[in-house]
């Protein structure tokens, strides 16, 4: 009975590893896009960036670097914190 069985067993096991192949190849294209679009957000600012006059680039930073700041002391939404727990 296990020998009729192992075929089985072995066109199950490369079918996985198939499909396991197929998955990491996926989410491996998918990290190289989600890289490219970031790029090219970033180059997207970078140029918006250098359309602007200077007083205007100043008054940009000025207002990023005030809202970083003010943002990372901001807690989670109180029904997250709620629900992690």
């Amino acid at each position: 009975m296990i020998i009729v069985l192992l075929p089985v067993f072995a066109t199950a096991q490369k079918e996985s590893r198939n499909l396991r192949k197929r998955k990491k190849e996926l989410a491996e294209k998918k990290e190289s896009q989600e890289q490219d679009s970031e790029k090219d957000l970033q180059a997207l600012i970078k140029k918006h960036q250098k359309n602007q006059d200077k007083a205007t680039r100043k008054r940009m930073r000025k207002t990023k670097k005030k809202s970083k700041r003010l943002n990372n002391n901001k807690r989670e939404f109180f029904l997250v914190r709620i629900f992690r727990k």
